[in-house]
């Protein structure tokens, strides 16, 4: 630390203590005088002063300065003493530093009878007490013995360089060359500037402080003056000049010089004037010294005090120890503490700072500063303090350990903030997040929650939104809400949507979704626009509630109530309301028709004072009996003013009273009437009962009677074939071939027919039936034609049923029989069978690839003995598909088809499963 240091921090470091401190790790020889003059006693020394002077600490403490360090009397010439006394008392008698020119001091060497030769530029600065009366004189030397000797050696090589000019070229050339050695064994930039030719010599220093080579120069002065700052080559033109002009031989100047990097460098060049007999300059000698660094721990410390000083943060500088009780004694503090605190400099000065400390302050936090401490760490701390009056407040500290030059700890600075409004946001922001977290917590708990981008891109969903859209989390991340759109809003909606959220507002609705497995659902959507610091939204919350079931039921209540109103709007009945007033609530438009009163008349009015004098008795009686004893009432009466007869019914309810009433004059008319057909219809039905049941026998009958003419004729017909086979010619068998052709199909329509009437007399009673097995059977039956056609039948899981065994295998062996019968030419036939079902019945679907019915004849093909095609290209009666459609008929199902020509047929028909 040099002397310049020491007396920046001597301004706001008060205290001797704090001084002593700096002054002892300070690199500059320094001594601590007393100013008792004439003697000025040795109070302080430092190490490097020791070090300088090769002195003990005991050889100089106690001891005059110049009984210590004498003049050396072998020097006649030496005045060490005499002009150091003169500063200490002109540091005396004017209370202002003082700074000697370099002086010459031959330093005792302890123990001989020895001098050393020190060229020193002493400093002498007060040093004053609380009352500003001086107290300490801080005796600097700056040790500038190498340079002086240079110096010195420069100055005596002029002079013979300059004699040896003058003698001889050959000594000029030798001093030269002896010149270019001491530029090299420097670290100065040395250089020589011969005035008259305008020519300069620079020395190899030049290239190592400013990274030029001799390529780089002219040689001439432009070389040198185009490289200086801008902002001070007028200066330095101007002070060189004055130099020159005046009889001065030395020339001084610090100034920025750049170098080949194109960086400023602050340099300090000082030169020799070498001048004529005449006087005029005629060169210079001189060199350039770098001395950024010096000016950039000068611009440092000038900067440091002014934060120090000016900062909002509080400052405080304690001894590095005691860390235990009662702990580091605080040696500075700024004026930003004074305000934090309430607390002086001087009423804190000496003391420790836990006088800030108190009981609310965390002893968990101060352990764990104190064990940063211990190992001499950095540390951060929040801590409760408290000011000089008792009032709490909380501050952030960041405490930093300071070093000597020998690595030695010895002080701890604190820059300290006060964080209390900080510390109440905090809290409150805590307190705010924790109610957020509880709200969110809630929402997410119970409601339906979503977030979006600008774009509507999905960022978040919770667990209830995956439950209700049936999507995983995973599934919806990334994607657009139209995922879930069920496309039942218009899109005028969804625009409507997507422009009031878009200018920031708050929109509110019903929507209509779709989940993953496309089951419709409605939620209750409030979406909140969250806002940047434009306004604009960045991003889209939205919660939803859902509202499926409300939704259900609203519409089947509106559904309810619209058939409601239907039906009371249609019915044949005149329908009208009263309330507990008896007032007219409701009147239809059967009630206008048949009371001949206008709904726009009645509705609000008094029902008694609308009808008073035409009501009767029976009708008053009736409704007031309905309404006290919570019973409907049904009566009939007679409107003498309208010549009807009305069948009234009341209805009592909370609301009131509801009546129906209809004109049964035409029903009262038509029932003796009813009662003699209803006579005469039950004795047509037991007539009707014995004519179906000797038809039937009949059929029975005639059908066996049938069959046996034309078993003979088949058969003799058979027998005339064989017997005269030689005889027959191809005309007489293909006529026998007709015949018994036409025998056969005859038989088999009498079978059908016989079929056809049996159809819902066969069985009476119902069983289990497993499909499976009744296809499995008609699979067996058809197995020869299946081989030929090479027919393939596909069926499985078929339900067991329960209904009439027969005919439904009848249906299911005429369907397949018709499947493999009408199969396309060279294709084999597929049959798929399956069977789906919902509540109230099994629905069956048996599927093919053949030729296909066209639309046209798909109820043609159900009507008993019609074909679509010829018997020589299919065979059959064309009663198969009748008896099909009766037998379902008479199950109480259903028979339809599918089908298009060459692209197969399929036939469905529901069972009842009751």
């Amino acid at each position: 630390m040099n002397w310049e240091e020491v007396l920046i921090l001597s301004r706001f470091m008060i205290g001797k203590k704090a001084l002593l401190e700096f002054f002892k790790i300070s690199p500059t020889p320094s001594l601590v005088l007393y100013p008792d003059a004439p003697k000025f006693t040795i109070a302080e020394v430092n190490e490097a002063y020791l070090k300088a002077t090769q002195s003990k600490r005991e050889d100089l403490v106690g001891r005059g300065i110049f009984e210590a360090f004498p003049d050396n009397d072998a020097n006649p010439a030496a005045d060490g003493v005499k002009n150091l006394s003169h500063s200490l008392n002109t540091v005396i008698s004017s209370n202002l530093k003082h700074k000697m020119d370099v002086q010459r001091y031959d330093i005792p060497i302890r123990g001989t009878s020895e001098f050393e030769i020190k060229y020193w530029e002493p400093e002498n600065i007060p040093l004053f007490d609380e009352t500003n009366k001086l107290h300490l004189i801080l005796h600097c030397a700056i040790d500038i013995t190498e340079k002086k000797i240079a110096e010195d050696n420069i100055k005596l090589l002029n002079e013979k360089l300059e004699q040896r000019v003058q003698e001889r070229t050959e000594e000029v050339e030798k001093a030269l060359k002896r010149f270019e050695y001491v530029t090299q064994a420097t670290f100065d930039a040395i250089w020589d500037w011969n005035l008259n030719e305008d020519k300069i010599f620079w020395g190899t220093g030049f290239e190592n402080m400013f990274g030029y080579t001799t390529k780089d120069l002219k040689g001439d002065s432009s070389a040198w003056i185009n490289k200086i700052h801008p902002d001070d080559i007028e200066k330095v033109r101007q002070g060189y000049y004055n130099t020159v002009k005046s009889p001065d031989t030395n020339w001084i100047e610090e100034y920025r010089y750049k170098k080949k990097d194109g960086t400023y460098s602050y340099v300090i060049n000082k030169g020799v004037i070498i001048r004529n007999a005449d006087g005029r300059a005629t060169r210079i000698i001189g060199a350039m010294q770098d001395i950024t660094k010096k000016k950039e721990e000068e611009l440092r410390l000038k900067l440091l005090e002014s934060v120090i000083v000016n900062t909002n943060d509080a400052v405080l500088i304690t001894e590095a120890e005691p860390l235990n009780e009662p702990g580091p004694r605080i040696i500075y503090v700024n004026e930003a503490f004074t305000k934090m605190t309430g607390y002086t400099s001087e009423e804190v000065i000496g003391k420790t700072p836990r006088i800030l400390q108190g009981p609310k302050t965390n002893q968990a936090e101060l352990k764990k500063l104190g064990a940063a401490l211990r190992d001499w760490q950095p540390c951060e701390a929040t801590l409760l303090n408290y000011k000089k009056g008792g009032k709490e407040f909380w501050i952030h500290m960041s405490i930093t350990p300071v070093a000597d030059a020998n690595g030695w700890f010895t002080h701890w600075v604190a820059v300290e903030r006060d964080v209390t409004e900080i510390k109440k946001t905090e809290e409150e922001l805590l307190k705010r997040l924790k109610e957020i977290s509880d709200y969110k917590y809630a929402i997410d708990e119970s409601a339906i929650v979503a977030i979006t981008d600008q774009k509507g891109i999905i960022s978040h969903v919770n667990d209830n939104f995956c439950k209700i859209s049936k999507y995983s989390r995973e599934e919806l991340l990334g994607k657009d809400h139209r995922i879930i759109n069920s496309n039942h809003h218009p899109k005028e909606f969804i625009k409507e949507l997507w422009t009031t959220i878009a200018k920031g507002n708050v929109w509110k609705g019903e929507l209509k979704n779709k989940a993953k497995d496309g089951t419709p659902y409605w939620v209750d959507t409030t979406i909140v626009p969250f806002l940047n610091e434009k306004g604009k939204p960045y991003q889209y919350v939205a919660i939803r509630s859902d509202i499926t079931q409300r939704k259900i039921q609203e519409e089947k209540i509106i559904e309810t109530t619209q058939k409601l109103l239907n039906t009371l709007e249609s019915i044949q009945d005149g329908f009208y309301t009263l309330d507990s007033d008896w007032n007219v609530s409701y009147w239809n438009d059967e009630a206008e028709k048949l009371s001949g009163k206008k709904r726009t008349e009645i509705i609000g009015k008094n029902f008694w004072e609308l009808y008073e004098g035409q009501i009767s008795e029976k009708i008053h009686n009736a409704f007031y009996k309905a309404k006290e004893q919570k019973k409907p009432v049904r009566l009939e009466i007679y409107s003498k003013s309208l010549k009807y007869w009305f069948e009234l019914n009341a209805f009592p309810s909370e609301m009131g009273l509801t009546v129906y009433f209809k004109n049964i004059t035409d029903r009262k008319k038509t029932v003796s009437k009813l009662k003699k057909m209803n006579r005469s219809l039950e004795n047509n039905i037991k007539k009707l009962a014995l004519s179906n049941q000797e038809l039937e026998q009949f059929a029975y009958v005639a059908s066996h009677d049938l069959q046996e003419p034309l078993r003979m004729v088949t058969s003799f017909l058979t027998q005339i074939e064989k017997k005269y086979d030689d005889i027959l010619d191809e005309k007489g068998k293909k006529y026998i071939f007709f015949a018994v052709d036409g025998a056969k199909r005859m038989r088999q329509i009498i079978l059908d027919l016989l079929e056809f009437s049996r159809i819902g007399k066969t069985e009476t009673k119902q069983q289990e039936i497993d499909v499976n097995n009744v296809v499995e059977e008609i699979r067996l039956l058809y197995q020869k034609q299946i081989e030929e056609k090479n027919a393939v039948i596909h069926y499985q899981n078929l339900p067991t049923v329960r209904t009439y065994a027969s005919p439904l295998k009848q249906v299911f062996q005429n369907l397949i029989s018709n499947a493999l019968k009408y199969s396309k030419p060279d294709v084999a036939p597929v049959i798929n069978i399956t069977c789906s079902e919902n509540a109230a019945f099994w629905k069956f679907e048996i599927k093919d690839n053949g030729i296909g019915i066209s639309p046209e004849y798909f109820d043609k093909i159900f009507i008993i003995f019609q074909r679509l095609h010829s018997k020589e290209e299919y065979s059959g009666t064309g009663m198969g598909l009748s008896i099909t459609k009766k037998i379902i008929e008479n199950l109480r199902g259903e028979i339809w088809l599918e089908s298009k020509p060459n692209h197969g047929t399929t036939f469905y028909f529901t069972i009842p499963k009751k």
